[in-house]
This record gives C-alpha cells, sequence and structure tokens, in this order.
C-alpha cells in the first residue's frame, strides 16, 4: 500500500492601494473603517435618445419643478434658459442641461460656454442628478441636498452648498460649502490638463468628504483660487472609467490633494483608502495638502500589517514584481492587449480593492503557486518509507519458504484528506539461504489535497520496485529497495481574488526515483516477532512543465522542476500468526516510527500567464522536519489467498483499506 499524505488590474497595475499608517502632520488619524465606502461614479455614459419634448419650456413663469422618476429615467434641457424663478429637480433620474438634443458632453475643452442657464431663484437639487454638461453654463446658486447629485462638466457660476455628492471636472465660480462628498474628475490621458477648479473659497465641514482620485494622468484634485478651510474626511479612490479602473504609478510619489492659493487652513480627521497596499502621510504646506506614498508595495504593506508568513510575503513580492512588468502592455489601448493581458489588469483591480489583510492572506497565499513544491514533497515523503504490504510480503519470506510470483490486490478508502488505491504484483527468488531478490510491478490511484487554497491533484501512477534481502547471523538482515514511478497528476486548484473563488486547471508528470536501505534484527518470542529497525532513504522527483487553464491571468507557468530529499527513519514492527485449522492463518502487522528530514532541495520556477517574463522561484509550506508514522495490518491466510484489513497513517493523513490477496 502506498501511502498519500495531506499538508497542513486599460492600466491598472503599478501597486497596491491600502493605507497603512497614521496621517501626517496635526491630529489627524488614519481610520481603518471608511464611513464612506467605494468609488465615485465616472460620468455617465451617453444616453439613449432622449424623449421629444423639453423641459421647462421657455416663456418661464413660475418656478421651474422638474421630476424625473426612477433611477434610470433621464429627460434634457437644451438650448438655455433664462429666469427670474427658481429649477427645483425631484425624482431618482437624471436631468441633462444641453447645448443640444443628445449632447454627451465630456472633459471640459477650455472653450466658452456656447449656451446659458440662469435661474436667478436659485437650483435646488432634492433628489437625482443634475448634470451641467461641456460648453453649458448654470448660473444659479445650487443647493445639493443628501439624495441629490451635481455633476459639473461645464462651469457653475454661482455657490454651491452640498449634503449631498458633487462631482467637479469643470468650474465653479463661487464659493463651495461641503457637508457631503466632493469628487474632483480625472482623466486617464493627458488630452484635458485643467484641474476641477474653485474660483472662489472652500470650506469643508467636519460631515464632509472631499475624494482624492489616485491613478490619473491628469486632475484627480481640487484647485481653488481663494482660501481652503479643512475638517471632516480625506478619502482616496481609485481612478475607474467605462468600468475600467487604473492605479498609481509603481515608484513612491507624492500626490497633489488639495491647492488653495489663498491658503489651506485646518487638518483632515481621517484619511480612508479603497485598499491596502499604499503606506504614506499627509503633508500640509501653507497652499497645498500632499499625500506622500513612501512605498507602494504589497509585500511591504502586508510585512508592516505582520499578515501572513514567509510564503505569504513572498507571493506579495512576486505580485509586486508582475505589476512591474506589466507597465508597458497596461498603457496599451484594450485593442492591443491579449485577452490574457485585460484578465490580469482586471485581477490586479480586484486584489488592489482587498480591505481586509485576512482576506489579502488568502489571495496571495492562492497566488503563491505553493501546491506545485506541497505536492513534490508529499510525493518524496511517500517514497521514504517501501509501501506497507512489500514489507509485510517481504517480512513473511524466510529461508526455504515459497517464492516466485505473487500478487496483490486492494481498494482503499479514505479517512482523512487524502485516498490511494494500489495493485500490486511481483516475483522473488531465494538465491541461497540467505538471499532473497524479487521485483514488483504496481500501478497507484489516489489523490493528493493541499492545505491553504492549495487544490487537489488526482495521481495515477505505475511503479516498480527492485528489493534485496540478505540475512545474516542472530536473526539480522539488511533491506535493500530501488524503484521507480511515474505521476500523472490532474490538478485543480483555486485562485481567491477575494470575491469567489476561481478554479484553474493543469496536468503535469512527475517522474520519482528512490532509494532505501534498512537494517533490522528479529527477535522472536511467544507472542510473535518484534522487529527493531534503522534506515536510509534518498528519493528524487523530476517535473515537467505546465500551464494553468483559467480566467484570472494569474494562472501559472511552471517551468521543469527537481526536487530531493533524504530522510533518516527508526521504527518498530510486530508480527503475530495465528493457526486456525484447514491450513488457515490469521496474522496481525504493527509497526510505528519516526522520520528525520536530513536534507531537502527544490529547483522550481514559474510565472504568471499575464507576466510570462517575470519569473520567481516557487516554494512550499514550511513542515515539520520529524514526523511519525503508523502501520497495522490484519489479515487471513489460506492455502493460495489471503484477506487485509490495513490502517496506514503518516504525519496527519490516514486511510483505511481493504483487499484480497491470491498467489500463483
Amino acid at each position: 500500500m502506498t501511502r498519500t499524505i495531506a499538508r497542513p488590474a486599460a492600466l491598472a497595475l503599478a501597486l497596491s492601494m491600502a493605507l497603512l499608517s497614521a496621517c501626517g502632520g496635526g491630529s489627524s488619524v488614519r481610520s481603518d473603517s471608511a464611513s464612506i465606502q467605494g468609488n465615485p461614479p465616472p460620468p455617465p455614459p451617453p444616453p439613449p435618445p432622449p424623449p421629444k419634448g423639453e423641459a421647462c419650456q421657455p416663456p418661464i413663469a413660475a418656478d421651474c419643478t422638474i421630476d424625473v422618476p426612477g433611477p434610470t429615467s433621464f429627460l434634457e434641457m437644451t438650448g438655455g434658459r433664462e429666469s427670474t424663478h427658481a429649477l427645483i429637480k425631484s425624482g431618482e433620474g437624471d436631468l441633462w442641461l444641453s447645448v443640444t438634443t443628445g449632447t454627451s458632453g465630456g472633459a471640459p475643452t477650455g472653450k466658452a460656454a456656447m449656451v446659458e442657464y440662469l435661474f436667478g431663484g436659485g437650483t435646488t437639487i432634492e433628489n437625482g442628478t443634475i448634470r451641467v454638461q461641456d460648453r453649458v453654463t448654470l448660473r444659479s446658486n445650487v443647493s445639493v441636498e443628501k439624495a441629490g447629485h451635481l455633476d459639473v462638466v461645464g462651469f457653475v457660476i454661482g455657490n454651491v452648498v452640498t449634503k449631498g455628492e458633487v462631482f467637479l471636472w469643470g468650474t465653479v465660480t463661487g464659493n463651495v460649502r461641503n457637508d457631503g462628498v466632493l469628487t474632483p474628475g480625472s482623466s486617464d490621458s493627458n488630452i484635458y490638463q485643467v484641474a476641477a477648479r474653485i474660483q472662489g473659497d472652500y470650506h469643508q465641514t467636519s460631515a464632509g468628504t472631499i475624494d482624492v482620485v489616485l491613478g490619473s494622468a491628469s486632475g484627480g484634485y481640487i484647485s481653488v483660487t481663494g482660501r481652503a478651510d479643512i475638517d471632516g474626511s480625506l478619502r482616496f479612490v481609485q481612478h475607474c472609467y467605462y468600468n475600467e479602473c487604473y492605479a498609481l504609478p509603481s515608484t513612491p510619489i507624492s500626490l497633489k490633494v488639495l491647492h488653495a492659493d489663498g491658503g489651506v487652513f485646518g487638518q483632515f480627521d481621517q484619511w480612508t483608502s479603497p485598499g491596502l497596499f499604499i503606506t504614506g502621510a499627509l503633508r500640509y504646506l501653507t497652499n497645498d495638502v500632499y499625500f506622500d506614498a513612501s512605498a507602494v508595495s504589497a509585500a511591504k504593506a502586508m510585512g508592516v500589517a505582520r499578515a501572513g508568513d514567509a510564503l505569504t510575503l513572498a507571493a506579495a513580492g512576486h505580485f509586486d514584481s508582475a505589476l512591474d512588468h506589466a507597465v508597458d502592455f497596461g498603457k496599451l489601448p484594450d485593442s492591443e492587449q491579449t485577452q490574457t493581458q485585460r484578465d490580469f489588469l482586471a485581477s490586479v483591480t480586484r486584489i488592489q480593492q482587498l480591505q481586509d489583510f485576512g482576506q489579502a492572506v488568502k489571495t496571495f497565499d492562492s497566488l503563491s503557486g505553493h501546491a506545485y513544491v506541497d505536492m513534490a514533497n508529499v510525493l518524496l515523503q511517500q517514497s521514504a518509507l517501501p509501501a506497507s504490504g512489500l514489507i509485510n510480503h517481504i517480512g513473511s519470506l524466510h529461508a526455504g519458504s515459497a517464492a516466485g510470483a505473487w500478487a496483490a490486490q486492494s481498494t482503499m478508502f479514505a479517512t482523512g484528506a487524502s485516498a490511494f488505491g494500489e495493485r500490486r504484483s511481483g516475483f522473488d527468488q531465494w538465491l541461497n539461504d540467505r538471499l532473497l531478490i524479487g521485483f514488483s510491478l504496481g500501478v497507484g490511484d489516489g489523490s493528493l489535497r493541499v492545505d491553504r487554497s492549495g487544490g487537489v491533484a488526482r495521481d495515477n501512477a505505475p511503479q516498480w520496485d527492485l528489493y534485496l534481502r540478505r540475512n545474516g547471523g542472530r536473526d539480522s538482515y539488511v533491506l535493500g529497495d530501488f524503484g521507480y514511478s511515474h505521476h500523472q497528476l490532474d490538478f485543480n486548484r483555486g485562485i481567491d481574488l477575494g470575491q469567489n473563488l476561481q478554479n484553474v486547471l493543469s496536468d503535469r508528470s512527475a517522474d520519482v526515483q528512490h532509494a532505501y536501505v534498512e537494517a533490522g534484527q528479529d527477535f522472536f518470542t511467544s507472542a510473535g516477532r518484534l522487529t527493531p529497525f534503522a534506515a536510509m532513504s534518498y528519493a528524487t522527483l523530476h517535473a515537467g512543465g505546465a500551464i494553468e487553464h483559467g480566467t484570472t491571468g494569474f494562472e501559472l507557468i511552471t517551468q521543469p522542476s527537481f526536487h530531493a530529499r533524504s530522510y533518516a527513519s527508526a521504527g518498530l514492527r510486530f508480527e503475530r500468526n495465528w493457526r486456525m485449522g484447514d491450513g488457515q492463518w490469521w496474522r496481525l502487522n504493527l509497526a510505528a516510527g519516526a522520520m528525520q528530514q536530513l536534507s531537502a532541495r527544490d529547483m522550481a520556477n514559474a510565472a504568471f500567464t499575464g507576466t510570462p517574463d517575470a519569473a520567481f522561484a516557487l516554494a512550499g509550506i514550511a513542515n515539520p522536519q520529524t514526523s511519525g508514522w503508523m502501520q497495522v495490518n490484519l489479515g487471513a491466510t489460506g492455502e493460495k489467498w489471503s484477506w487485509l484489513l490495513s490502517l496506514d497513517r503518516q504525519a496527519s493523513a490516514q486511510a483505511l483499506s481493504m483487499g484480497m490477496e491470491y498467489r500463483f
């Protein structure tokens, strides 16, 4: 019987985003749990053609009250308006102030406004969104209630007071009071160079939040011509546009948060982030606020947080290296990227948005590729001791006993994390009264399960052994076993990106050679035979390369690898036979011992499919150098047949098997 042992981010690339340190200056403190989660919505894509008719047709003789019910509803004003009355927006839908019908707008072009909407009585957004398009000016004081949204792509001339959300890509000429959320516009190109501007004073209360957009090529911060009085929260958000998200450059930089010509007064109470993998501090100057990103590294962030072990930190380092290698193709348009590269960038985005170090540990463990080394370790440790069935067969022979062909078949049922079944036959022969030589052939089928998102591999393994036993004086002996096995592994493992476990598949072959030498002595008593023994073993494994199949871009390309182990072991065997009459014998075999790993060598490298040039060394989970094992066999033997009940336990795995043997 053979044992199987179980062991317990388009341009999204660059760095990991998380905030691990306290804010710099004053009494600002980093908040570990953001009060406002998620990224601000990007500018909406062009809607379908608007319905016929105009909202609030001129001449306007009273307040213009517009209800756009339903969150997906849409209404449009075109050509401008002039009224001394108020504009009041209710309903969850959108109202667009446009130049002409269907004008989608976009980032500001810097051109003079072509149309103007004047509401002398003020504008109130009770619910839903008013969007001021490019080349449009809204001349009005604006009040945004908690359920309201104001998107400024063009220009607003008037004071803005918000308890809701304001998305500012254009310019407000007036004072802004923020009791809600203010998000500056940003771009993924250098076409639009004008930062979001407030031509007036900016006042943020303790209830307000201002966003800083990370990863944009331009914009992403607020520029104020007056003074800026700040309190409340600063929130870092990831730059996203039409479902594509971007990240920071891969080197430490200073990010501009706010500029005020009239000076910066006060400090933020807290700052929050969408992810875990950036460290740094706020820096307050007379006219500016900066965030100094001192480290942009998943590995450094995980290390500072003491999250995970050496395996986790190494995998986080491989992630950082892969992002560096992805910089070039990350700048390409989607049409010039391969599907694997697009998958890789999308996965980076998910990882950068992780909010919990516990999940980050699971994610990097699943990216480490440790299972390939762990599986090699399992197979090598498995070969450190000969199969119990083979040992028991050899031990049952004595000088003068019948030799020749033999066969055995067993079916195994796993009680732990793994299972293995084996069919074996062989031939042995006494060369003289002291020397036995033989060989055996077998086929093993089983499964190998690896901990920590490692995966499961199903194994089919033809194998052969050549054994030699030399009996000495006083019932001493020396046993040698030399063998080879070929393993075909169908591997299924999970990549954990924090949302769900995505399965990846691969096929890999491995060849194992082992040499085992044992010396012991039999002591015969009325209770049976007691055999203490000591042994040395050496095993090597050569594995072929493989490519995992999946859709994350973090699947592995494993190169051919080499692994070697040497072990020393010692143990005790006990055998007792009972004669039951009619040529039947009952037999009990007990064996237990300890095994010490003396040396280990692993030469294994891999790369992610999204960044095949960024190779790294694979490492496995650290295992105890010493492990125990136990084998129990109970069977009955007739003239040519026998049955066997076997328990085989090594380290944390155990298996129960039942089988029949027939000797030819």
